[in-house]
């Protein structure tokens, strides 16, 4: 017997919304069947839609160039966008996101848009019956992410944000490793999320429609992954020293965030964009413990058996990367109404904690959560 596939809308359809469009063919549980954009964008999703790939590279092209250079040189990429093309509906790209909220026929909705519009879009769509995948970060101010979070609970249905570093074997063992105690109590994390010599454009660095800079764009991520291995914890307090430093515009590109949370430990975050140099990649994180030390990108475990300290490196078998193993988590728990462990709940707490360094570096203090 065929499994059920479960018929998913995108909106905000530029690359990100390619991106999970394309994973989806992956997928025989899954399939993408409608869009909504700005006008621009749906007119080259018509053309794909109706099977005119060509058409539809050259008209998208014109908005968001880096997938189409993707789609003509990777022989996947050029795969996944035939079966796309087959299985969005002509009928189903709207340029008004409501309209694909009174869908009937759209079950579950990734939103990736500019941040402002996270919280409402999710909103419209969980008050009509859709569960919701939505980007990080979950929103621009914690009152709106607790509105979705009332709005998932009231709808009864999934609101899942786009930690996607949690579903990587990586995290997930450190996790295990620090739940099991093999690290003893965990005293200190570093975490790090910093383009180095780069950074975006774009919306990204308009603080209308971002809600902030490199903060909330990269440091989100480093923010979820500390409290991910650590098992969850909740910030007490934070002190945050944020700036300007590569850039013309209004949003932050150096941030240094010390936090400390209510089980004992005390993290430091950083994040950055156009910086000179990083400890770690996107999301790479140290965890020290009493017992030993572990790290994630790249991963390995000092530690003792007996009186003797060893390094140990651990490979993983990798049944694909974390940006589709999450929609591939998203799309059973739709099946299954297994809870995601990637909630609503663990969205607003990385908002907390961002609202707080904000406060924390414009008045020069500690703030309390």
């Amino acid at each position: 017997m065929k499994a059920k596939q479960i018929n998913l809308g995108v909106v905000g359809a530029g690359n990100m919304g390619l991106g999970f469009a394309l994973r989806c063919t992956k997928l025989d549980t899954a399939k993408v069947i409608a869009i909504a954009d700005v006008p621009e964008v749906c007119s080259a999703y018509r053309a794909l839609a109706k099977g005119k790939i060509e058409e539809f590279l050259k008209e998208f092209s014109k908005h968001k160039p880096g997938m189409v250079s993707r789609a003509r040189s990777d022989p996947e990429v050029s795969i996944a966008l035939k079966i796309l093309a087959k299985e969005l509906d002509p009928e189903k790209i709207y340029s008004d996101y409501h309209d694909l909220a009174e869908d009937s026929d759209i079950e579950g909705v990734y939103v990736a848009t500019p941040n402002v519009y996270h919280a409402p879009v999710s909103i419209t769509m969980l008050e009509n019956n859709k569960h919701v995948l939505c980007e990080k970060p979950m929103a621009t101010r914690v009152d709106e992410a607790e509105e979705m979070i009332k709005a998932s609970k009231k709808s009864g249905k999934i609101l899942q944000i786009g930690f996607h570093h949690r579903f990587d074997p990586d995290a997930q063992y450190v996790r295990n490793l620090v739940k099991a105690g093999v690290l003893g109590p965990i005293y200190k994390t570093k975490s790090y999320a910093i383009h180095v010599n780069k950074g975006p454009g774009g919306w990204f660095v308009q603080k209308e429609l971002a809600g902030g800079g490199a903060l909330i764009d990269m440091g989100v991520h480093a923010i979820d992954m500390t409290r991910f291995l650590l098992g969850d914890p909740k910030a007490k307090k934070v002190y945050a020293k944020i700036e300007t430093r590569f850039g013309d515009y209004d949003v932050d590109d150096v941030d240094i965030l010390v936090i400390e949370f209510d089980n004992g430990c005390t993290s430091i975050v950083e994040s950055g964009w156009w910086n000179t140099y990083s400890d770690g990649s996107e999301a790479a994180t140290q965890v020290f413990g009493e017992k030993g030390y572990a790290r994630i990108y790249p991963t390995e475990v000092h530690t003792k058996i007996g009186d003797t300290w060893g390094v140990f490196k651990p490979s993983f078998k990798r049944r694909g990367s974390a940006h589709f193993l999450i929609i591939e988590h998203f799309v059973d728990c739709i099946l299954t109404g297994k809870p995601t462990i990637s909630p609503g709940e663990a969205g607003l707490e990385a908002q907390k904690i961002i609202e707080a360094a904000y406060k924390s570096s414009e008045l020069g203090k500690a703030i309390f959560i």
